[in-house]
């Protein structure tokens, strides 16, 4: 099952309306992921949308085979271009450091797919800048560091040299985003996407009564983390994708298994400069 949640944006900075579709952490890992995957594929490319935005968690463990992987993004590059940010998974081997240069040289060989690894991508109507957080920042200090984060964005120049267009910050994880400092800095983007929290693992059911943006685990353990699903808007507007999937394999097979009821979560994003209700709409769909 799918759960879809559109959600309008009002901007003076386009001329004509940008559709985005947003989903995060696949946790790819391995060919048990692929009808899955397929499944996803063949509803993606029903929609009518100008760009696709990943932010992260593309792979869930390292040192499999990624060859459907690939192919399945050849296929997504095809309907539309796609954005991809990296997160946690995608630069971890077990409990260390990894970055599979291999997989994202060939990834970055796709056309119409752009990896962005502190990197940017300027199209005529949008820009994109996708911040790696590093492995230390999710490790070193056993939970996420907001003080080493604003040290990142400061390093990797995040907010540096933003042309004057609306402007697209893909993020893995939100769980600092409501640091002042933080917070002070990013607001220089129109529309920061996030994953990382899968939705705070709460069930559909209660997904709907507790209509906030309060989850009931987050992946560092934390208890009834802040800022876990939905959208945030304020001075600018924060989506947190529920992601493709809630439980990766590395918790276990059983655990694992919950995720037959779990849907996947994807975001509808229309950017206009028409001013109207920007009141979110979800339903789900087969």
């Amino acid at each position: 099952m799918i759960k879809e949640t559109k959600t309008h944006i009002y901007s003076k900075k386009v001329n004509k309306p940008i559709k985005l579709l947003v989903f995060s952490d696949i946790h790819y890992s391995g060919e048990k992921d692929i009808k899955k995957l397929e499944y996803l594929y063949e509803n993606v490319k029903k929609y009518d949308v100008d760009y696709i935005c990943i932010p992260g968690d593309i792979v869930d463990i390292q040192g499999i085979k990624y060859d459907y992987l690939i192919k399945w993004l050849m296929k997504l590059g095809k309907i539309h271009p796609v954005i991809l940010s990296l997160g946690n998974h995608d630069i971890r081997k077990k409990k260390k450091s990894f970055f599979d240069k291999d997989l994202w040289d060939k990834i970055e060989e796709i056309d119409n797919v752009f990896l962005l690894n502190n990197t940017c991508k300027s199209f005529k109507d949008i820009y994109f800048f996708g911040f790696t957080q590093s492995y230390n920042y999710y490790h070193e200090y056993l939970r996420e560091n907001k003080k080493l984060m604003q040290k990142e964005i400061e390093e990797h120049g995040v907010c540096d040299r933003m042309p004057n267009k609306f402007s697209v910050l893909l993020m893995h994880s939100p769980i600092c985003i409501k640091d002042k400092i933080i917070s002070t800095k990013l607001n220089e983007y129109d529309l920061i996407l996030s994953g990382h929290m899968h939705n705070g693992v709460v069930p559909p059911i209660l997904d709907e009564i507790f209509d906030n943006n309060v989850g009931i685990v987050a992946p560092n353990k934390t208890l009834f983390p802040k800022v876990a699903r939905g959208i945030i808007k304020k001075d600018n507007t924060i989506v947190i994708s529920s992601g493709v999937t809630k439980i990766s394999s590395n918790t276990g097979r059983l655990l694992r298994f919950l995720n037959i009821f779990f849907p996947i979560g994807i975001n509808y994003i229309k950017i206009s400069n028409e001013k109207k209700d920007d009141k979110k709409e979800i339903r789900y769909y087969r």
